[in-house]
Formats: structure tokens, C-alpha cells, sequence
């Protein structure tokens, strides 16, 4: 296993750790998911696709803790089938599994926006 590797599945623990003993505080969660995720990019060799993605972490962060709410536990399994996929070398796999989880994530966020929209204020 590669350094990368290491490092993802180390990051990925630390995720799941931190899930199982979740305190109420999202931005140590998203701290602690933002390193997994500079890992994989790390690992897929583009600066760009790196430069956007730390552009965009900032801008949907309300979304990120939204998408996450109640959801901690499957979203670390989700994580660890990533890392598993990446040990296996099947790099493809990883990618479908990361896009489905950030598609995933996305709905979540949205629909949870569209509930605090209907609370009458």
C-alpha cells in the first residue's frame, strides 16, 4: 500500500472515529472529511481540479454540514468503500463511488434547504 493510501485510510478512520463520537459539532466533522478529501485530490494529480475544488469548499460549506446532518455513519461507510475501491487499484470503481457520494450529498443539502424554506418565519 502507497503512502496515499495510507494516509486516505488513516483519514477515513479518523473520519468514522469521529462520527461514532459526534458531539454536535459539524465543523470538526468537516475538518477532519476536508483532509480526506485533499488526499484524494492529492492522489489524482491535478493541480486544477485541485485550485477548483479548494475554491468551491469554501462557497458550500452550510451545504457540506446540511448534507452530513443525521447522516454520519453511512456517510463514513460510504467513505470506506471509496478507500477500499482505491486499495484495490480499481480506480474507476472509486470514482463512481465518489461521485454517487457527492451526487448523494448534494440532494441532501438541497432538500434540506428546501425544508428550512418552508418553516414559516
Amino acid at each position: 500500500m502507497n503512502n496515499l493510501t495510507s494516509k486516505l485510510e488513516a483519514a477515513m478512520e479518523a473520519f468514522a472515529e469521529a462520527t461514532a463520537e459526534y458531539d454536535g459539532d459539524p465543523v470538526t466533522l468537516l475538518q477532519i472529511k476536508d483532509e480526506f478529501i485533499e488526499i484524494i485530490f492529492t492522489g489524482a494529480r491535478s493541480p486544477l481540479l485541485q485550485q477548483l475544488v479548494e475554491s468551491l469548499r469554501g462557497r458550500v460549506r452550510v451545504l457540506r454540514v446540511e448534507a452530513m446532518a443525521g447522516r454520519y455513519s453511512s456517510s463514513a461507510a460510504e467513505l470506506r468503500e471509496i478507500v477500499k475501491a482505491v486499495r484495490a487499484g480499481d480506480g474507476e470503481e472509486a470514482a463512481r463511488l465518489y461521485s454517487r457520494h457527492i451526487l448523494g450529498s448534494k440532494s441532501r443539502a438541497f432538500a434540506a434547504l428546501d425544508d428550512t424554506e418552508q418553516v414559516p418565519r
